[in-house]
């Protein structure tokens, strides 16, 4: 999931389920066959008793292990069924054994869950190339890296510099507009707002910077970040995240490095809270029952 380049590192901030290492597990009733001819009759039978659960449909229903000549074929899950069913289900079958197996609960959404999964019972896997580009770190080339590490390098030294948070709207690596925290004016003025605030106000809107904002660059037609990218130099906090969600923001691309933060007495984070995690942590960002999602990028600072 890492992506080094110059003095950073680039992290996607995916959904539990993209990023597990491993898949849950649920037991189900497995047979055992004795004649390796009867697999098709076998089969045939079992999807008329007992039909493959629609949510073990990601799993295959027969096992070879070719080094104990054995063939495992699953019943069913055993929660729904019972020793007494299945052997009044199967009394035409020359079964050897009926055994309980540890198999995935659901389908496989990366190379690591596939290949643990397999171990205890093969599976179908249809690789998402998007997700394995996200967790394997190549999904920026080389000139984009450079060009997220170069506007966020500017974003901080801006902000060390004037001892305050800093964000940008950012358009095809090109920066729209800028806006710092200005929490000493107002308590809700971090600098994710003013930035939202600036781009309504383009746009004919907004609230602190009304009329006092024009981007030539930008559709007028759009919708406040409708396809913008937005740099932070901090984590968004909770408020801020649904602000920027609800500006249908594209991609959040922030700062994160505790130990910096704190040997700068909190200067890049000030105005925000980052401790309560509303991306990493709640990552209300891939929420699926929010009426919309945006990627997020984790940026800290690499150790050579």
């Amino acid at each position: 999931m890492r992506m080094t380049t110059c003095e950073y590192r680039i992290d996607a901030i995916l959904a539990d389920h993209l990023e597990a290492k491993t898949i849950p597990t649920v037991d189900v009733y497995v047979i055992r066959l004795l004649d390796r001819r009867e697999i098709s009759s076998t089969i045939r039978l079992l999807e008329k008793v007992f039909p493959m659960p629609i949510d073990l449909v990601h799993l295959k229903r027969v096992r070879f292990q070719r080094d104990k000549e054995q063939i495992d074929i699953i019943v069913g899950k055993k929660e729904v069924l019972s020793v007494e069913l299945i052997g009044k289900g199967l009394k035409e079958i020359a079964y050897q054994d009926l055994h309980v197996e540890k198999v995935a609960s659901h389908r496989a959404f990366n190379r690591w869950q596939y290949e643990s999964s397999s171990l205890l019972w093969p599976l179908n896997f249809f690789e998402d190339k998007r997700t394995t580009s996200l967790l394997d770190g190549t999904y920026f080339g080389v000139d984009k890296k450079q060009s997220i590490c170069d506007i966020m390098h500017k974003l901080l030294k801006q902000s060390l510099s004037e001892k305050k948070s800093f964000g940008a709207v950012v358009c095809d690596e090109k920066v729209l507009v800028q806006a710092e925290g200005a929490n000493e004016y107002h308590p809700l003025r971090h600098s994710s707002m003013n930035l939202i605030d600036k781009i309504a106000a383009s746009q004919g809107g907004g609230f602190w910077y009304t009329g006092n904002v024009h981007i030539e660059e930008q559709d007028p037609s759009a919708y406040l970040c409708t396809d913008l990218d937005i740099y932070l130099t901090c984590e968004p906090c909770l408020m801020c995240s649904m602000g920027l969600l609800h500006s249908r923001v594209r991609r959040i691309f922030f700062f994160h490095d505790q130990t910096e933060t704190r040997a700068n007495s909190g200067q890049l984070s000030i105005g925000c809270c980052p401790a309560d995690g509303s991306l990493i942590k709640m990552k209300i960002h891939s929420n699926p029952d929010m009426n919309h999602r945006f990627e997020a990028w984790k940026i800290s600072r690499t150790c050579s």
